[in-house]
């Protein structure tokens, strides 16, 4: 309330989502393979091309997505989380990584 009596109000409506996305196949291929691309477990080359089908999910819109290499995998998580660079790829459903 100021001097004259007058009241400033804002009402805003949060929506909490409260579920994760439900994530799409993600593959990652040999560049160089073209038409006989099929996901690998292991790279050898400088270049990753990662792609993926879009996740969804039921309560909010995707906005963004973000990739990440990491060194090496221990049931499914990262050995080594700090050392993960992460890499906006927007709404993008595939995109090269360097590898090195």
């Amino acid at each position: 309330v100021n001097h004259a009596g007058l009241r400033t109000s804002i009402a805003t409506q949060v929506k909490i989502d409260s579920t994760p996305p439900i994530p799409g196949e993600v593959l990652d291929i040999n560049p160089r393979a073209g038409a006989l691309a099929f996901d690998i477990d292991k790279q050898d080359h400088e270049m990753l091309k990662a792609f993926f089908d879009p996740f969804t999910d039921l309560e909010c819109p995707i906005v963004f997505y973000e990739v990440a290499l990491v060194e090496s995998m221990v049931d499914g998580m990262s050995a080594s989380m700090d050392a993960i660079s992460w890499t906006e790829a927007h709404l993008h459903t595939s995109m090269m990584l360097p590898t090195a």
